[in-house]
């Protein structure tokens, strides 16, 4: 995600995607689940670690672009984030944090 959107999009979607992580972890604690709690922590230090290396590929990414996240959106590639949050609670009924 972070590499493919738009800058506009990105810091619209980044905050989301913390909230979200955040509701995880809760969900993880309240189901009693060190396990999922600790691949979460893992992915996001992850992620931080590798920051200069994902902001390099954006560059490229972003000036190689051919359609708008409009575009994307309007496709169905990419999801706005009412519809993702939606979704995760939906599969959340299907398969629990447990």
């Amino acid at each position: 995600m972070a590499k493919n959107l738009a800058p506009g999009t990105l810091a619209r979607a980044l905050p989301a995607s913390l909230a979200f992580d955040a509701y995880r972890l809760a969900e993880f604690a309240r189901h009693a689940n060190p396990a999922a709690a600790a691949a979460l922590a893992r992915g996001t230090r992850r992620f931080v670690r590798h920051l200069p290396e994902t902001l390099a590929r954006r560059r490229a990414a972003q000036a190689a672009r051919v359609r708008s996240d409009d575009d994307l959106l309007r496709l169905g590639v990419v999801a706005d984030v009412p519809t993702a949050a939606r979704e995760w609670r939906r599969l959340s009924r299907v398969a629990p944090a447990r």
